[in-house]
């Protein structure tokens, strides 16, 4: 029995060295697939982060964006306001200049006119101032008679 017994012991010892070699690796296995799941659970973290960082860089976007829409929008009605200021600008000019041009050609008008008078007036002076001569002259012979 005793021999019987050292081989069972043996066999015994055998399966509980197998059983702890077991142990062993399986505990290795268990520390490798925790290291894994502490890996991708930062993993995990780190790609949630991204994704917020990407998010509120979005949502900075799509406020930039409609901001950026309102500028345009106000820029746009800007440029119709002065777009329709020179226009209001071009045709109060072209009354002025039809206005000055009218005035221009009144102003000629009455010029010539004016010259025309002058003319009229400066030959009638000379008239004037030749018959005054003669009579002068006739005046004095008058005298010395």
């Amino acid at each position: 029995m005793t021999d019987q017994t050292a081989e069972m012991e043996a066999t015994f010892m055998n399966q509980c060295s197998k059983l702890a070699s077991e142990i062993t690796e399986q505990t290795q296995a268990l520390k490798v697939k925790n290291e894994e799941i502490t890996s991708m659970n930062s993993n995990l973290l780190n790609m949630k982060e991204q994704i917020m960082q990407k998010d509120g860089t979005i949502s900075n976007l799509e406020e930039d964006k409609v901001f950026q829409k309102s500028t345009i929008t106000d820029l746009k009605n800007q440029l119709f306001q002065l777009q329709t200021d020179v226009e209001d600008v071009e045709f109060d000019k072209s009354e002025e200049i039809a206005s000055h041009e009218k005035k221009s050609a009144e102003a000629h008008g009455r010029y010539a006119a004016l010259e025309k008078e002058n003319t009229s007036l400066q030959v009638k002076v000379d008239e004037a101032v030749k018959r005054g001569t003669s009579t002068d002259n006739n005046w004095i012979r008058y005298k010395k008679s």
